[in-house]
C-alpha cells in the first residue's frame, strides 16, 4: 500500500490585466473618491474609463467602469469555486464581478477578475486517495478519495474535490469485481426482485444503442460491473436520474472521460468512455439532461458507453454494483 501524492487545482498565475473592467452602479450619496478607495483604484482611472464629464456629479443608477487591478488566468479544470477558495473570496461575489454564473465553464486562458479584497492562499490542494493497491489490478473501480467516507460513492465533503482512485487500463474486455466482501458490506445483498422494486420508475436509459457487454461474471475471475452500450460517436448521453455530479474528469486510466452522479436514497450511476463531458463537479442535473457524448476515450476499440449503477441501503454500507438491466425500463431505448 502506498499513499498517493497530493494534487493541486487553481494553479494558474495572477496578472495585471490591460483593458479589463468591471461595472459599478452608482448608489445614493456615492462620491467618486469613496468609490475609488473602496475598489482600490483612483478617481482619475474611473473617470477616464467611464468617460465622465463631471466626476463630481454622479447620478444614482449611473454605470461606471472600474479598472480591474488583478486577474487570475484560468487553467484546464479550473472552476469559479476553486478560484474562490484559492483567493479567499465569496463565490457569489466572484461570479458577480465577472458577470458569470457560479457554475460557468472556464476555458484555459480566461482571465477572471478578482475582487478588490482578495488574499492569494496559493493553489488548492485536492485530497489524494488514501491508498492505492501496490499489486496489479485490472478492474473497474471508483474508490473514494475523501477521508472518512467508506463508500466509493459517498458525497464529496464541503470544500473537497472528488477524486476516484486510478486503476491500470484493463488488458481484456472484462473487469474484476470491486464488490465488497460480506464482512465489509455489513448486510446481506438484496435480491434482484428487491433491487428492481426499489428502482421502479427511477432511471431511464442514458443512451440509445445495443448492449454489447452485459453485467456479471465473464469467466476466469473476470466480471463486468455494468453494461457496455454500443452507440455512434457523438451520441448524446443523458443523466439516468436527477442528482449531483460528484466526479467529472479523465484522471483515471482505462475509463477515459468519466462522470459519476450521486442520486437520492443511496444510488450512484457512472458513465465512462465519453468523447466530451458537458457537466462539471457539484452540478445538479435533471433526469434526461445531457452530460456528455459517446466516444472511445479510455482505450476502447469502438464508440460505446460503459454504464454502471450502484446502491447502498444505509450510510454505513459500501455501495454495491447492481445489474443496470434490473433498474432500467424494459421498454428501453437500447437493445440487445
Amino acid at each position: 500500500m502506498r499513499r498517493m501524492p497530493a494534487r493541486y487545482a487553481a494553479t494558474g498565475h495572477v496578472v495585471t490585466p490591460k483593458g479589463m473592467f468591471r461595472e459599478y452602479i452608482v448608489q445614493r450619496h456615492d462620491h467618486l473618491d469613496a468609490i475609488a478607495r473602496d475598489l482600490q483604484t483612483t478617481p482619475d482611472e474611473i473617470a477616464e474609463a467611464s468617460h465622465l464629464r463631471h466626476p463630481d456629479h454622479l447620478t444614482p443608477g449611473q454605470k461606471l467602469k472600474i479598472p480591474v487591478e488583478k486577474a487570475y488566468v484560468a487553467e484546464s479544470g479550473d472552476t469559479l469555486a476553486l478560484i474562490a477558495r484559492r483567493f479567499g473570496v465569496n463565490l457569489p461575489e466572484l461570479a458577480q464581478v465577472n458577470d458569470l454564473s457560479e457554475r460557468a465553464r472556464l476555458r484555459p486562458g480566461d482571465q477572471i477578475a478578482l475582487p478588490a479584497e482578495f488574499h492569494d492562499h496559493g493553489p488548492v490542494e485536492i485530497e489524494p486517495a488514501r491508498t492505492v493497491m501496490s499489486e496489479p489490478s485490472y478492474g473497474r473501480s471508483y474508490a473514494s478519495a475523501s477521508p472518512g467516507y467508506q463508500s466509493p460513492y459517498e458525497a464529496t465533503p464541503r470544500g473537497g474535490v472528488y477524486t476516484p482512485t486510478p486503476r491500470p487500463t484493463p488488458s481484456s474486455p472484462g473487469y474484476l469485481p470491486p464488490t465488497p466482501s460480506p464482512s465489509e458490506a455489513g448486510a446481506p445483498a438484496l435480491s434482484d426482485t428487491q433491487i428492481a422494486a426499489l428502482a421502479h420508475n427511477r432511471f431511464i436509459w442514458p443512451v440509445q444503442g445495443e448492449v454489447i457487454n452485459r453485467f456479471g461474471a465473464k469467466g476466469l475471475g473476470v466480471r463486468n460491473d455494468g453494461v457496455d452500450v454500443s452507440s455512434p460517436e457523438g451520441s448524446v448521453v443523458h443523466a439516468a436520474a436527477a442528482g449531483d455530479v460528484v466526479y467529472a474528469g479523465n484522471q483515471i486510466p482505462g475509463y477515459g472521460n468519466l462522470v459519476l452522479i450521486q442520486h437520492p436514497d443511496g444510488w450512484v450511476t457512472a458513465y465512462a468512455h465519453l468523447s466530451h463531458i458537458t457537466v462539471q463537479m457539484r452540478e445538479n442535473v435533471t433526469q434526461g439532461q445531457e452530460i456528455g457524448q459517446v466516444g472511445t476515450s479510455g482505450g476502447v476499440a469502438s464508440p460505446q458507453l460503459h454504464f454502471e449503477v450502484r446502491y447502498k441501503a444505509s450510510a454505513g454500507e459500501t455501495a454495491r454494483p447492481v445489474d443496470p438491466l434490473l433498474v432500467l425500463p424494459s421498454a428501453s431505448s437500447a437493445t440487445g
